[in-house]
């Protein structure tokens, strides 16, 4: 935010390059941050997030961004509801999306800058669209959560099968 640039090095570069004592026996992979072909330091995880909550943070500072992560939490509560309330009935699905948020590892993610958070609540949403007939936006919505992360690319199948499963090959182009 301070520099409008996603390069970490004024942060990052005492952990690849200093003895902290903690970090003496960790591998690379374990940080949040990449070590670019330049020597520069990169933001492992996506740049969306950071890009996504800044708003919060210039208004709150870094408190905001606790504000925003939290937020993805009220998203994905919305979004899990929109998708469960499809196949359930309203109280049934109010019930997974509680259990989806506060009985699995989600929850260890409440008071973490969560990229894995912004993956669900976009992911959740696409689902959602796909659902009530917004093909485009399910797509959009899918496609920004294999943006944040790779690795959603193999639940990318999930809203094909939503497609053919109500027999919309139409929708099912246009998600694509």
């Amino acid at each position: 935010v301070e520099s409008f640039s996603l390069e970490q090095h004024a942060f990052a570069s005492s952990w690849y390059d200093q003895d902290l004592g903690w970090n003496r026996d960790l591998d690379p992979a374990w940080s949040n941050v990449a070590l670019g072909r330049n020597g520069e330091y990169w933001p492992k995880h996506t740049w969306l997030l950071p890009v996504l909550s800044t708003p919060a943070y210039w208004a709150f500072g870094l408190f905001g961004t606790l504000l925003f992560n939290l937020a993805l939490f009220g998203w994905i509560a919305w979004a899990g509801y929109r998708f469960a309330v499809e196949y359930a009935s309203p109280a049934g699905a109010a019930v997974a999306v509680a259990i989806f948020l506060f009985g699995t590892a989600i929850l260890e993610s409440a008071y973490n800058y969560s990229a894995d958070l912004l993956q669900v609540a976009l992911f959740l949403t696409g689902l959602a669209c796909a659902l009530t007939r917004r093909p485009i936006a399910a797509g959009v919505f899918v496609a920004l959560a294999v943006v944040v992360r790779p690795t959603a690319l193999i639940l990318s199948l999930t809203p094909v099968l939503i497609y053919v499963e109500r027999r919309r090959w139409r929708e099912l182009g246009h998600a694509l």
